[in-house]
Order: C-alpha cells, then sequence, then structure tokens
C-alpha cells in the first residue's frame, strides 16, 4: 500500500474574522486519515489587541457534539503574525478549527495535511 499525501483549506488565507463577537471555522472529516496535522494563522491588524484571537481545534465522532481537542492564543501586538500547528490523534474522525474572542479585526486561515494510504493493485 502507497502512502497518499493530501493537503486542503480548512480557512482561506486573508479571511477576515471580525472584532467583538465575530467566529470564523470549519470542519473537516478525518476519519480515513492515518495522520494529519491542522495548521492555523492570525495576523494582527494595525490597532494593538486587548483581547487576543483563541485558536481552538475541537473533535467529535459525529460533527453535532464537539469537545475541545488544542488551543492556541494569538499575539496582542498590532500586526503581529501568529502561527499554529496541532498533530492529530489517529483516532479522530472529525475536527474543527475556529477563530474567535478578539476585540480588533484580524485575518485568518487554516489548512490541513492528510496521510492515508491507497492500494494501486500492489499485493
Amino acid at each position: 500500500m502507497a502512502a497518499h499525501k493530501t493537503a486542503g483549506t480548512l480557512v482561506a488565507t486573508g479571511t477576515p474574522c471580525l472584532a467583538n463577537g465575530s467566529v470564523v471555522s470549519a470542519t473537516a472529516d478525518v476519519s480515513t486519515s492515518y495522520s494529519s496535522v491542522v495548521t492555523a494563522m492570525v495576523t494582527n491588524g494595525v490597532s494593538p489587541q486587548i483581547l487576543p484571537c483563541q485558536v481552538t481545534v475541537n473533535i467529535s465522532n459525529d460533527q453535532v457534539n464537539w469537545r475541545l481537542y488544542r488551543q492556541g492564543t494569538a499575539s496582542l501586538i498590532m500586526g503581529a503574525i501568529s502561527q499554529f500547528a496541532w498533530d492529530l490523534s489517529d483516532s479522530i474522525m472529525y475536527v474543527q478549527i475556529t477563530f474567535s474572542g478578539n476585540d480588533q479585526d484580524v485575518t485568518v486561515e487554516s489548512f490541513i495535511h492528510l496521510l492515508d494510504g491507497q492500494n494501486y493493485g500492489i499485493v
């Protein structure tokens, strides 16, 4: 069985996450993946943050009931770029990433990297 690597966009580069109540989120099915990595980036605007953007990775077995898996806090410094990467356990079925909590506008992005097996007829 050969390894098959793929990558995909969860949240497009430059997606705005507006101040005071905006939530940006996306989900992915990783149930057939042997290994997965989720990356995230938050870019602050020209105003300093008092409340930073929270980056949260949740997991689920049914896409209805989500549980906290990992969380990161972006920088408070104006213009700062905060980057995150999380390995996902092989047993995770669905993953959700959310960006929220910031009191000034930011831009966000998130990508997923997957490793699965494909059988090309080689026994």
